[in-house]
């Protein structure tokens, strides 16, 4: 504070003070024009009839400090949290969803009881093909739980054209399958295989009585063969066109 400031000030009878300070000069952002050009300042806690100042130098600092709490709520913090669940939950639905597909697209081509519905009845495949969609679904995106769970459809019984185009699907992620590859367990890759055919079995009792778990899922064995020869391709820089797949 500059200037000399005279007291002005009047006790009431109470002999509490009420009024203002008048100031010749005072360099505060609360000041108010006053009768003879002089300043007036506010007395906090003392009822003084001076209305704040609407051009405040000090509101522009509370308006940022409200901002920045209303940013930091927990309200704000609850819906990043939930935003994420939700991406996280679409995640998993999309690959149980491409596996699924792919489980019982194998399970209905091979079932004796199934195996021949496209010929008897042409209604029953149109449209794409389940072990293809799955797939499709599955190796449509670069990050890391869709490719490890790419990396995991070695443990379906795969053949023809749909082992190809899982294969080159492996080849064309490249160091993303190596790092997915890191983490896989043959043995329990083919436990969780026996273990998705039995719920589906339970879950149709009676509609896949004639099928074998060695027609749909692979053996450890042959889990290991196919991750060692994509491991090997892969490191020989191999990949398929892309008009392969």
């Amino acid at each position: 504070m500059r200037g000399t400031a005279s007291h002005e000030l009047m006790q009431g009878p109470s002999h509490s003070f009420e009024g203002c300070i008048a100031l010749d000069y005072v360099d505060n952002s609360r000041l108010h024009p006053a009768p003879g050009g002089r300043a007036t300042a506010c007395w906090p806690g003392y009822g003084c009839p001076c209305a704040p100042n609407p051009e405040a130098r000090s509101m522009p600092l509370i308006s940022l400090i409200i901002f920045l709490l209303a940013a930091l709520a927990p309200g704000s913090l609850s819906a990043d949290r939930h935003r994420q669940k939700v991406t996280e939950d679409r995640t998993i639905r999309e690959i149980r969803m491409g596996e699924r597909a792919i489980l019982s697209g194998l399970m209905v081509a091979r079932n004796p009881k199934s195996r021949y519905l496209c010929t008897q009845n042409e209604f029953a495949c149109i449209g794409p093909d389940r072990i293809d969609l799955g797939l499709a679904v599955i190796s449509s995106r670069n990050e890391a739980p869709f490719v490890s769970k790419l990396m995991d459809l070695l443990r379906y019984k795969i053949d023809g054209a749909g082992a190809e185009d899982l294969h080159c699907a492996i080849l064309n992620k490249g160091s993303m399958a190596v790092t997915a590859a890191r983490s896989i367990n043959p043995a329990e890759l083919a436990r969780r295989c026996k273990n998705e055919f039995s719920e589906i079995l339970s879950e149709h009792p009676g509609s896949f009585d004639s099928l074998r778990i060695i027609d749909v899922c692979s053996e450890r064995i042959d889990i290991s063969s196919d991750l060692d020869e994509l491991l090997v391709a892969i490191g020989e820089g191999r990949k398929c066109p892309t008009g392969d797949f």
